[in-house]
Order: structure tokens, then C-alpha cells, then sequence
């Protein structure tokens, strides 16, 4: 009797430890969709659209490189075919969930040339398969815009379908100065914040990042 209680004590230890170490190892995987359409060359205040929210981006991810439970990944719209095509499948995945992904997504925001136009829902509807079905991790989606879609007004379907689904965390929408009529667009989206001012975009970020942080 004592031996079975005994055992029974060590297998439940042994599972409770189990559990805390798989709870420990699970990741945050946290897509960035960025908006690489042609008004993010658009003078804002100080610098232009792209410049002010790259420098945003760079300070929150250093912030967050810090936590190995963090991995990114970067897709990126309306940058591969000029406004005037009005290409609604621009949109590509340009770097997948790595442990070294920071480093890969600050190369290739360095380099970025907006251009295109805005396939905002089209992003959205591929992020699923950007998670190549992972289905133990945690979901985080952080979307960059500095409009509406130019190309489909079903964003809110989407993003309910999305969050209905149970498989993300979190979706955040980061406004770049979007104008108010169409930031109506965007009313349905609980997270959505809208940086109004380029010093807007740093607290708007941290609050993220302390929703997202492992501890």
C-alpha cells in the first residue's frame, strides 16, 4: 500500500514538472504584417510613413529580442508592383518564424521600397498557412496600415473568422495615420489603436509588447 501511494505521489510529480516545463518551452510565435504600399512614402511629420514606424519597429523588436520564447516572422504588402497595376495578391511572406528571424526582418524593412497598393484582408487570409500548422504555440499577429484595403472591405469578416477560430492569442492593428473615415473600417477590431502623430507609435508599441511578453 505504502509502495502504490508512493508511486502515485512520484508520477504525479512527475507530470506536474512535465507540465511546467512544456508550459515553459511553448512559444509566442508573432507574425508582423507590414504595409509596404506606395503611401507609406508619404511625409508624416518629422520623416516619412515608413521611416517613423521602422524605427518603432526596430526599438520594440530589440526590446523583445530578449525573450527566447518570442519568434518572428514578416509579411509584408504592396511592395512588389507599382500602385498603378493595383496587384491585390501582393503580398508575400518574406520571412518565416525562426530563432534568428529579428535580425533577417530588420535586413529586409532596411531595403524596403513601398510601391504598391493595399491587399490588407488578402494578408490577413494567408496567415493561417504562415503558421505552416503549428498547432502548440501561441498566435500573435501585429498588423501595420496606413489605410484601408484598397482591394476588399471584408477585413472585419476575417478578422472574426480569425479570432472565432481560437488559434490566436492576439491580433493587433497599428494605424499609421489613418484618416478618420476610413479608420471606421477598422471599428470592429477591439485592438485597433491609431498613431494619430509619429510620437504615438512608441506607447501604442510598449503596450504590446507588455501584453505579449512571457513575463
Amino acid at each position: 500500500m505504502r509502495f502504490a501511494l508512493l508511486s502515485l505521489c512520484l508520477i504525479s510529480m512527475s507530470l506536474g514538472v512535465n507540465a511546467q516545463q512544456k508550459l515553459k518551452m511553448q512559444k509566442n510565435k508573432v507574425l508582423i504584417i507590414f504595409d509596404g504600399s506606395n503611401s507609406m512614402n508619404n511625409q508624416w511629420e518629422m520623416k516619412t510613413k515608413l521611416a517613423s514606424t521602422r524605427e518603432q519597429l526596430f526599438l520594440f523588436l530589440d526590446k523583445c529580442s530578449k525573450y527566447g520564447e518570442l519568434e518572428f516572422a514578416l509579411r509584408v504588402f504592396g511592395h512588389q508592383f507599382p500602385n498603378q497595376v493595383e496587384n491585390c495578391n501582393d503580398t508575400k511572406l518574406e520571412v518565416n518564424f525562426t530563432f534568428e528571424s529579428i535580425a533577417r526582418i530588420k535586413n529586409i524593412l532596411n531595403k524596403l521600397k513601398p510601391q504598391g497598393t493595399s491587399p490588407i484582408e488578402g494578408s490577413l487570409a494567408r496567415v493561417e498557412n504562415d503558421y505552416m500548422d503549428n498547432v502548440l504555440d501561441k498566435r500573435t499577429v501585429i498588423l501595420f496600415a496606413d489605410g484601408t484595403d484598397a482591394c476588399n472591405t471584408k477585413i472585419c469578416t476575417t478578422y472574426q473568422d480569425m479570432m472565432n477560430s481560437s488559434r490566436y492569442e492576439n491580433i493587433f492593428v497599428v494605424g499609421i495615420d489613418i484618416d478618420e473615415e476610413f479608420a471606421q473600417d477598422y471599428k470592429c477590431i477591439s485592438s485597433f489603436r491609431n498613431a494619430v502623430h509619429e510620437q504615438d507609435l512608441k506607447p501604442i508599441l510598449d503596450s504590446i509588447f507588455v501584453a505579449i511578453k512571457p513575463y
